[in-house]
């Protein structure tokens, strides 16, 4: 609020940005303390989503500026909702198999979609 009070909406914001930081390096620390997870792997355990997160906001923010004005706002936000999951998930699994497919959500996912593609394959013949 001081930030509000002395710069206005950019300085609350400012202001907004260092709390959130500060708040993550308090919860860093308090983690390595805990479970003696270094603060260096707890930030490189964010690089593949955060990567895909900018990859999803490019191509959301590109296709908004082509769609045309006259668009019910519904279709908008569906249409922008779809395009921005699948890049998010695509992102994410192209991230995930170029680092070597590591253990996690995206090997439980991956497995998951694979047994549900064989069930479904036996099913149809």
């Amino acid at each position: 609020m001081v930030g509000l009070y002395f710069f206005g909406v950019g300085g609350f914001l400012a202001g907004q940005v260092v709390g959130v930081f500060a708040w993550a390096v308090a919860g860093w620390i308090i983690v390595k303390r805990l479970i003696g997870l270094s603060v260096w792997s707890q930030i490189a355990a964010l690089a593949r989503p955060t990567s895909a997160l900018t990859v999803m906001a490019a191509i959301v923010v590109s296709v908004n500026s082509i769609l045309p004005s006259d668009l019910h706002p519904l279709i908008v936000l569906v249409g922008l909702g779809a395009f921005g999951t699948g890049a998010y998930v695509a992102t994410l699994f192209i991230l995930w198999r170029f680092v070597g497919q590591p253990e996690g959500l995206e090997k439980m996912t991956a497995s998951l979609a694979a047994k549900l593609i064989k069930r479904n394959a036996t099913q149809s013949t």
